[in-house]
């Protein structure tokens, strides 16, 4: 018999039938409401030449525990093998707290969180991973999120263009990043006014070079956005980010960390924000393995972030995705929203920040009122990391919707 990780009996649907816990007495209740008798009645305005017939040709249902034993029984069937491929597909253990924690259903609400009031579940959840990601990172604006590293490349590559000058249109990638990347980023970029010229690394060293970039630069000019390199690199290599992100900062492009979050935790690699000078502009990595099974190759977790500060206010306006924070409600409770969203549910099309031409999402206060009239309220962000002591968990991405 199939052990399940959890008790099905603990989960008031997950015994219904169909996974729809409505007893006879609240579908009665329903017809009642709606004024029908049943279900043929309820469906009777629907002609009768689109309907099936009768039964379709499928396997009889089985109950709960068959259905487990049924499906551990293909499972077993699967041949598990070690793999070296790799490819940037980490697989780590799963923490037992990660089942644990995604059965609370205060921490999930159904679908995207399109109305604040009936999705606190789900933009509590977004907004602790953002200030997870935040104190890992030491970025400021953190969104949530995109579908994986490799679109999150795109989506970074095509922010750069947007944040540039008016003749930017390209974007120098460090060649030494993971193959299946650059194959997506290739895929993206084709048939768009987006360029990209690669970076080789230093064949003795297999690391990119401050004085590569420099020098593209003095080629291209204006036209270089951006530089997108990796933290480690495919080779397995650590690059010199510092030096990398003090010769973008010195071309005046963006500097475009790939990452690993695992990397950076206490004991780890080097913050990202504090990489050079004044740190990267704009970050991606792949979080699949922070809680996520290699699940044969997805769904990933595509992390992309910004800088949001002092200094670079507006920057966030030009990002993908969307951005939790907390505000109060009409009744001066706390309560989380989403402060800024450029998804084309939310926002008129040409309008969403997600394409090769450089144009601006809508105001986000816009944004931020159709979903809260207190979201202005959002909280400041932390201090700038510092070095010498632990970074504070920045409870918001955005300062200020202004």
């Amino acid at each position: 018999m199939a052990q399940l990780p959890f008790d099905p009996s603990k989960v008031s649907r997950e015994l219904a039938r169909h996974y729809i816990p409505a007893s006879d007495a609240d579908i009665r209740a329903m017809f009642a409401t709606i004024g029908a008798k049943d279900f043929p009645e309820l469906y009777a305005h629907i002609s009768a030449d689109v309907k099936f017939a009768g039964p379709q040709d499928l396997p009889d249902e089985l109950e709960y525990q068959a259905l487990a034993d049924r499906m551990d029984a293909l499972a077993k069937k699967n041949s598990v093998k070690t793999p070296f491929l790799g490819d940037g597909l980490q697989v780590y253990r799963t923490h037992e707290i990660v089942g644990h924690v995604c059965s609370i259903r205060n921490l999930t609400t159904s679908y995207t969180p399109y109305q604040p009031e009936r999705s606190q579940g789900t933009l509590i959840t977004h907004w602790i991973y953002q200030s997870t990601l935040a104190q890992l990172t030491g970025f400021e604006a953190v969104n949530s999120s995109l579908y994986d590293r490799a679109s999150a490349l795109f989506e970074a590559a095509v922010c750069a263009v947007r944040m540039g000058d008016a003749e930017a249109n390209t974007v120098l990638v460090g060649a030494n990043l993971l193959p299946c990347d650059l194959e997506v980023l290739r895929t993206h970029v084709a048939d768009t006014s987006v360029k990209l010229e690669f970076l080789a690394p230093d064949e003795n060293t297999g690391r990119l070079t401050a004085t590569g970039i420099a020098a593209a630069h003095a080629r291209l000019g204006k036209q270089l956005a951006g530089v997108i390199f990796p933290q480690v690199n495919a080779l397995g290599l650590l690059e010199d980010v510092d030096a990398l992100t003090d010769a973008c900062a010195d071309a005046g492009v963006k500097s475009i960390a790939v990452i690993d979050p695992m990397l950076l935790a206490t004991g780890g690699l080097k913050a990202p924000a504090q990489y050079g000078r004044q740190g990267a502009d704009i970050l991606v990595g792949e979080g699949q393995h922070l809680a996520i099974g290699a699940n044969f190759g997805g769904p990933g977790l595509g992390i992309f972030a910004v800088r949001h500060n002092a200094d670079k206010k507006n920057e966030v306006r030009e990002t993908p995705g969307r951005f939790v924070g907390k505000a109060k409600d009409n009744a001066g409770r706390d309560c989380i929203v989403m402060v800024m969203s450029t998804r084309e549910q939310h926002i008129r099309k040409d309008k969403v920040p997600r394409t090769s031409a450089p144009i601006r999402p809508s105001s986000p206060r816009s944004l931020a009122r159709r979903f809260s009239p207190a979201a202005k309220k959002a909280w400041p962000p932390a201090a700038s990391p510092d070095a010498t002591k632990p970074i504070a968990p920045p409870p918001s991405c955005i300062t200020s919707l202004d």
